[in-house]
């Protein structure tokens, strides 16, 4: 694996924490169970928002996390080639 792989796969992990911070951050759950109370936390806002069925809601969350697992890829991905002394 070369080093743009591994910046990437470090941003995914930074990009899904924060997005669990986000939703999460403010309750009293331990840090263990903040990316599955963040998922049910926002299916549960889409379903009681807009009225649609869980499994809509799932499938959109699902959506919604990978989205921001490959746009947080795509960046960690683009910044590692502005780091110096690193050959592809």
């Amino acid at each position: 694996m070369n080093f743009k792989i591994i910046f990437g796969i470090a941003a995914v992990l930074c990009g899904l924490f924060s997005a669990s911070y986000i939703i999460v951050g403010g309750s009293h759950f331990p840090m263990s169970q903040w990316p599955q109370e963040a998922f049910q936390g926002l299916i549960f806002t889409i379903v009681w928002g807009f009225g649609v069925s869980s499994f809509v809601a799932t499938a959109f969350t699902l959506l919604i996390f990978f989205t921001i697992g490959v746009v947080s890829y795509a960046i960690g991905y683009k910044l590692a080639s502005f780091i110096p002394g690193q050959e592809d």
